[in-house]
């Protein structure tokens, strides 16, 4: 037993210190958790960038003025950024945290955008059919 971990689940008494397992296996458990969610809003974030290539290659979005040029800019800027800090703090445990928080801001900023974008597009074709 001369191991750290070993002596860290012992007491004074050299008895198994059940409280110190239970809480270990709880934080295992939310680590598993925490790796779950991650690997998900990864692979959100990584079809929201489909979503964003096929709405940059869409014609209909000429029409509107500017609305290219913004997603272009605006949309593959922030998502150039956000795939920047995956990559350099994909090591870091304690940022994915964060990195799920600038990710979900990202994913609803994206979809919000292209949301209006897809409304402004129905309303002109409206307006033509008039």
């Amino acid at each position: 037993m001369d191991d750290l971990e070993s002596q860290d689940l012992l007491d004074k008494n050299d008895k198994p210190s059940y409280k110190r397992i239970s809480d270990q296996i709880k934080m295992q458990q939310t680590q598993r958790f925490i790796s779950k969610i991650y690997c998900s809003v990864i692979t959100l974030f990584l079809v929201a960038g489909a979503v964003l290539i096929g709405s940059i290659f869409n014609d209909d979005y000429k029409k509107i003025a500017m609305a290219h040029q913004l997603i272009t800019i605006v949309g593959c800027g922030l998502y150039v950024l956000v795939v920047l800090m995956l990559i350099i703090c994909n090591g870091h445990d304690e940022i994915r945290i964060i990195i799920l928080l600038v990710i979900c801001f990202s994913i609803g900023s994206l979809i919000s955008f292209v949301g209006a974008l897809n409304l402004m597009n129905l309303s002109l074709s409206l307006e033509v059919a008039k």
